[in-house]
């Protein structure tokens, strides 16, 4: 089991595999984390040699609060290259994807066009890791404020103690897969702390598409018109494997909610707690009837609905703040709801009366991973580098 569970930490490129392999189910990458959140908060993580990086962690207030015991909470820092003592610096705030930690900021980047980026700024990698899986940095019934704890807590220790811009202008987020909608959430949810965000590839952004399943609409998770639903196509071909086969698997790993793996991570994320103090199920995992109610409630987290039902508040948001790629043959099918969230802003801002650098790119023919060797993907640094020289951030 350990094997078919083993943790991979390619930055932003964790998504699920399944606990069971055949020829029909290649590996998606998944990880499990540990289901108590005392093993979870001990384990040590950013490698003690790691040239210009530091592991940083502080005690959450907020977090120890909610769970009845202490809470801490870690990012990864990897100073800027040549760093020069007296000069204060902005800082890329990147959220890894399923899987992932902080422990990645020891790992400088490949890509040749992040050079002037990595002189002229810190990388600090945020630890999105909970008890019940991938935090994705939002206030949880489940998970607790995480969203408060990063912005409140941990982003003002971190600028106590390096020199950081405390700017928004200086606070720029980039993420892939359950870190690219985690910078969606956070760059939306928090404008006044962050300036834009560079999400790829992001878990569902409307649940009209939870991968394919519109959860207010459907009455069941697995069928549609006694069709199994797919969840996953690897290489973007054909279906490999079905809703109901991992939600099984996870529940065969660890039932009632507690496997910490992908699907139940969601339902911890965007779900309500349960009368037992478990987390609530959207679906009875046996049969996949919905629970209409419980689907009802997630709209709180549909970054899309969201959009459509306050346009004066998250188009601005869009327009200016919010940069998003994916591939038009993701594994996972997450640009059906990128699909609806760009209609829809189209809707309500069709001439693009709203200036600004934002926009929603989509990458043909690439996959969930092969999108990070498209060139949109790879010019995300210069991007940011040119943002933070309009703010007038660079080499100050």
């Amino acid at each position: 089991m350990d094997r078919l569970v083993r943790r991979r930490r390619k930055l932003g490129r964790h998504r699920r595999k399944p606990l069971l392999r055949t020829r029909q189910s290649p590996a998606r990458p998944r990880q499990t984390n540990h289901p108590d959140p005392r093993q979870h908060h001990r384990r040590p993580r950013l490698p003690q040699v790691a040239v210009g990086a530091e592991e940083f962690a502080i005690r959450s207030d907020l977090l120890s609060k909610f769970y009845g015991r202490d809470i801490t909470i870690r990012a990864g820092v990897r100073f800027p290259r040549n760093f020069r003592p007296g000069r204060k610096y902005p800082v890329v705030y990147e959220v890894p994807g399923f899987g992932g930690d902080h422990a990645s900021a020891a790992r400088p980047s490949r890509n040749p066009q992040a050079r002037e980026l990595e002189e002229n700024a810190f990388h600090i990698v945020l630890d999105p890791s909970s008890p019940t899986g991938h935090s994705l940095f939002l206030d949880s019934d489940n998970n607790g404020p995480r969203g408060k704890a990063l912005t409140e807590e941990l982003i003002p220790a971190l600028e106590a103690k390096f020199p950081l811009v405390t700017t928004k202008q200086g606070r720029l987020l980039r993420g892939h897969s359950s870190g690219g909608w985690s910078t969606l959430w956070l760059a939306t949810e928090y404008p006044e702390v962050f300036g834009a965000c560079w999400s790829s590839s992001p878990d569902p952004v409307d649940f009209r598409q939870f991968e394919l399943v519109d959860i207010y609409a459907r009455d069941n998770h697995y069928t549609e018109n006694g069709a199994e639903t797919a969840s996953a196509r690897m290489g973007g071909n054909e279906p490999t494997m079905s809703v109901r086969q991992e939600n099984t698997m996870e529940d065969v790993l660890s039932p009632g909610l507690t496997s910490a793996q992908q699907w139940t991570s969601w339902q911890a994320c965007w779900g309500r707690r349960a009368e037992n103090g478990g987390i609530r199920p959207l679906y009875d995992v046996v049969t996949g009837k919905l629970d209409k109610d419980e689907a009802e409630s997630y709209r709180r987290f549909d970054i899309t609905d969201r959009l459509r039902k306050d346009p004066k508040r998250f188009v601005p948001l869009f327009r200016n703040n919010v940069r998003l790629i994916v591939g038009t043959r993701d594994d996972y099918y997450l640009e059906k709801a990128v699909e609806l969230l760009a209609a829809d802003l189209e809707k309500l801002d069709p001439k693009g009366e709203i200036p600004g650098g934002g926009y929603i790119k989509f990458v043909p023919m690439t996959t969930h991973s092969t999108v990070f060797g498209s060139a949109e993907i790879r010019g995300i640094p210069k991007e940011m580098t040119d943002y933070l020289a309009k703010a007038g951030l660079m080499g100050k």
